[in-house]
This record gives structure tokens, sequence and C-alpha cells, in this order.
């Protein structure tokens, strides 16, 4: 009757609910059944659903050939994951879970706070790997200076002008990257800089040639 009544009860809204008890009573097929659906509809989950599940059920998840999830969306699930547990997410989990091969970019919504969690989980963990292949704190910052001007440029002139109208309609109301550390606000700035600068000759040569 259990059975039956799972199957009638079994969908992406009561998974992670049954992957805890699966977990707890050692129920390897039930376990499965909700990582498969989990993985597959990974873009569906809510924020009430996320917080349910495990660090290692986690990972479990996106790990799983299954998982069916665009690179961008990914990293707006893994920061609200992020968000949701807290302290639970260390430097190991957020290095298997933010993998190039599964997270290629970063989407600018996610960019920026996604790129003071890995600082902040790098230092914690006593390391830094600003130096390294495939580490996240790169593609954080390749999306930012992407859309350097939403990221970077719209907060500054939000907060400096004084003009209240203007800020108001910028609707910026802090600069993010001012919490990072000082050498990752310079990089951040000076390769929006040259990004700024690639535009410019860009529009200006399209001009000459119109």
């Amino acid at each position: 009757m259990a059975s039956v009544f799972i199957k009638g009860d079994f969908s992406l809204d009561t998974a992670a609910t049954y992957l805890a008890e699966a977990i707890l009573y050692h129920d390897e097929k039930l376990e499965m059944a909700s990582i498969d659906i989990l993985a597959e509809r990974i873009e569906e989950i809510n924020r009430r659903t996320l917080t349910k599940l495990l660090p290692h059920s986690f990972e479990r998840i996106v790990s799983s050939p299954k998982l069916k999830c665009r690179s961008k969306k990914l990293s707006d699930i893994v920061l609200k994951y992020c968000q949701a547990q807290g302290g639970a997410v260390d430097m190991a989990l957020l290095m298997k879970v933010t993998r190039c091969d599964l997270m290629p970019s970063v989407s600018r919504k996610s960019a920026l706070p996604l790129l003071k969690v890995a600082v902040a989980e790098e230092e914690k963990a006593g390391v830094n790997l600003s130096a390294t292949n495939n580490v996240l704190r790169s593609r954080c910052i390749e999306a930012c200076v992407e859309e350097w001007k939403e990221t970077l440029a719209k907060p500054l002139l939000a907060i400096e002008s004084r003009d209240k109208n203007v800020s108001r309609i910028l609707g910026a109301n802090s600069i993010e990257h001012r919490d990072l550390p000082l050498a990752i606000q310079v990089e951040l700035l000076e390769k929006a800089l040259c990004a700024a600068k690639v535009e410019l000759d860009d529009v200006k040569a399209e001009l000459l040639y119109r």
C-alpha cells in the first residue's frame, strides 16, 4: 500500500521529502527516483524545496547524468541554495556544483553575489584560487565585465548621483562590488574599463563607415 501511495503522491513538490526519507530508511530505489526527477526538473525547483535538500543530496542532483539545466539558470539555482543553506555550503561543495562542464557561464543577476560567496569560501578554507583553471570566481568576473553597464556602472551612477530622481530610476540601493576585497574590485573595474573602451571604439568605427 505504501508503494502505491508514493506513486500517486510522487511529484517535483514531494520529491525532496521522499529523498530525505529514502536516505533515512536506506531505500535506494526511491532515492534514485527522487534524485532523477529533481535533476530532470531542477529549473522548476522553488526556494522552499531547495531548503529541504541536504548538501550531499544537492551535490548528487547537480552531478546526476539526468540533469537538465542551462548554465546560467544553474548559477541562479546554486546561488539560491547557498543563500538558503548559509554555512552548510563549504568550498568543496561549491567547487563540485559549479564545475566548468556543468556551469561554463554565470548569469548577470548571480555573478556578483556568487563571486562574494566564492571569495568568502576561499577565505574560510584558507586558499586563493585566482590563478587556477576552472575556478568559479573567474567566470563570475567575466559575467560582471560582459554586463558592466548593469552590474558596475548603473549602481555607481545611481548612488553617486545627486539627483534623487536619477537614483530612483536606476533603482540601485547599494554598490555590491565594494563589499569585495580591494584587489578584486580593482580587477573588476580595470576589465570593465577595457570592455567600455572596446565598445566605444566599435561605435566610433561604425559611425565612421556609415
